[in-house]
């Protein structure tokens, strides 16, 4: 289940998008202008489980009726589904994608750093060991 905030020209809407039983369903919900927080949180624990209620309800006697999800795993999902990426331009994911690269390469370049100077150290202490153990 996604809910995915986006910009139409005109509006904001919420794009809710479910798979259920190998069925897709998708809704959509016009915030109008641009939704907070607060009023995302409340489309998400109010509004939101009537329209996957409505959308997804079995159309045969055979299928399992729509469970009804627990409002504090609802707003984990929709917190998880908000700190995931948003949908950018090539620009930003080539900046993005080159930030993370000098990340790996920094802490590459710093691990060799320190297992170096711990060899320099380790090199010092054999040293002052050794010059204790040949006499006096």
């Amino acid at each position: 289940m996604t809910l995915t905030v986006l910009f139409d020209g005109q509006f904001y809407i919420g794009l809710l998008e479910h798979t259920m039983g190998g069925q897709y369903y998708a809704c959509r919900h016009i915030f109008g202008a641009e939704p907070g927080e607060s009023e995302i949180m409340q489309f998400v624990l109010h509004q939101m489980s009537a329209l996957l209620s409505a959308d997804s309800s079995p159309s045969s006697a055979d299928e399992a009726p729509h469970m009804k999800i627990n409002p504090k795993r609802l707003k984990r999902m929709a917190a998880r589904q908000s700190e995931e990426k948003a949908i950018s331009t090539k620009a930003q994911t080539a900046i993005k994608r080159e930030q993370e690269q000098q990340t790996v390469e920094r802490k590459q370049q710093s691990r060799e750093e320190k297992l170096a100077k711990e060899e320099y150290k380790r090199g010092l202490k054999a040293a002052k060991k050794k010059q204790k153990h040949r006499g006096r």
